[in-house]
């Protein structure tokens, strides 16, 4: 019986492994038929610039940047709260940036590489639901071939995108965050990564997940067990808010919250 289980989660981490491979292919085609097709928009004059300035500074400095003169949108990367500057999978995927000098070139790998991280969360998703191997693929591949996503989020407003592709492995992890020590340590770690990359629709959206199951697995057993999704949800929280208490201070000395015609 155990030899079972192990076979069936090497079985699983090959499936997880093949379904981030996938992200990447699906994710290269828009780039055969238009080279940019991941250099758009916002992402071509916000983000990809300003991801090459906190590469660059990571890599010459040897410190993660929390104020830039690099970028004309303004320089409070801590408190813009989008550029994931406390994300280690971001500042990796960041250092790599100044090594690939077209920043055309650059957007390509830092989507297609989310597009695999996507990829394969949807498909532990999809099996953490319980649904077979062959539309576990078909759930993944739906994910990334989705059009919205690719539009809006992987051309233009990256970080939608990002915190999608991490969403979708907090939600699996805490379906799964009662089932063992583990998956309640993953489900507080991809939580953490999800919120400190930093859009709130998304965080709005896993936390509203996040209560209403937690709140039903309470209701229905009643035990301590029960507990530990919603005490997942509340420590992955817990970690991120020094992410966004910055931005929350800056509303004091802002004016973003007030709107003028004159």
């Amino acid at each position: 019986c155990i030899g079972h289980q192990v076979n069936l989660e090497n079985k699983n981490y090959k499936n997880i492994f093949i379904s981030f491979l996938m992200g990447i292919f699906l994710s290269i085609i828009p780039i055969v038929i238009h080279s940019d097709a991941y250099c758009r928009d916002d992402m071509q004059v916000q983000y990809m610039p300003t991801f090459y300035a906190i590469g660059s500074t990571i890599l010459h400095a040897h410190l993660v940047p929390f104020i830039t003169t690099h970028t004309w949108f303004g320089g409070n990367l801590i408190g813009e709260f989008q550029y994931g500057i406390l994300n280690p999978i971001e500042l990796a995927l960041y250092s790599i940036l100044p090594f690939i000098k077209s920043i055309q070139y650059g957007a390509d790998f830092i989507a297609v590489f989310h597009y695999g991280i996507l990829s394969s969360g949807m498909f532990f998703l999809a099996k953490t639901l319980g649904i077979s191997d062959k539309f576990s693929y078909v759930a993944a591949a739906t994910a990334v071939t989705n059009n919205f996503i690719y539009y809006w989020y992987a051309s233009s407003w990256f970080p939608q995108f990002t915190s999608i592709s991490f969403m979708v492995w907090a939600i699996a992890f805490t379906l799964r965050a009662n089932q063992s020590k583990w998956y309640f340590l993953a489900a507080i770690i991809s939580i953490y990564l999800m919120i400190t990359i930093g859009f709130p629709q998304t965080i709005i959206a896993f936390t509203t997940f996040g209560l209403i199951y937690s709140f039903l697995e309470i209701f229905k057993y009643k035990n301590i067990q029960s507990c530990l999704p919603l005490l997942a949800d509340a420590l992955g929280w817990m970690s991120a808010l020094i992410s966004f208490l910055p931005s929350v201070a800056m509303l004091t000395v802002s004016d973003r919250n007030v709107t003028r015609l004159f």
